[in-house]
Parts: C-alpha cells; sequence; structure tokens
C-alpha cells in the first residue's frame, strides 16, 4: 500500500479523530517507515504532555482575573 499520509492525518489518528480504515493504513505505514513511527511516538508524547499540563489555574490566577473584572466593572460604573 503506498500511502502518503500529512502530519495533520497522524495528528487526528492521535487524537482518535480517524476511522478504523484510516487507522490501519496508518499503522502499515507506520510499521514500514521508521521516521513515520518515530513521529508518531514523538506526537503521542506531546499529547501526554497537553493532557497533563496546566488542568486548572492556580488560585493566583483567578484572584488576578477576579480582581481584574472588579476593578473595570467599576470603572465601567464610573463613566
Amino acid at each position: 500500500m503506498n500511502e502518503i499520509f500529512t502530519h495533520e492525518d497522524l495528528i487526528r489518528k492521535v487524537y482518535g479523530e480517524t476511522g478504523v480504515t484510516e487507522n490501519q493504513a496508518i499503522q502499515e505505514v507506520c510499521d514500514t517507515s521508521f521516521e513515520i513511527q518515530e513521529e508518531m511516538e514523538r506526537l503521542e508524547q506531546v499529547k501526554q504532555f497537553l493532557d497533563t499540563a496546566w488542568k486548572r489555574p492556580s488560585a493566583a490566577i483567578i484572584k488576578n482575573i477576579m480582581r481584574y473584572s472588579l476593578e473595570h466593572k467599576l470603572q465601567g460604573m464610573a463613566n
């Protein structure tokens, strides 16, 4: 099979946005192409990092946002 996949296709696979047929075709390419296999591994690592990074802002960030919002609301009322 001579399938050519774009970087976006590989990202779609990592995020589960490809169908069974496309998954099989990508897997076949990974089985025969070390470069594609490495790229898939890198993309999966990036996805894992993004999935675990900054799920919730810190209390200090929320406090700053609330203070900013209140200040701008009060400024709007003064005008």
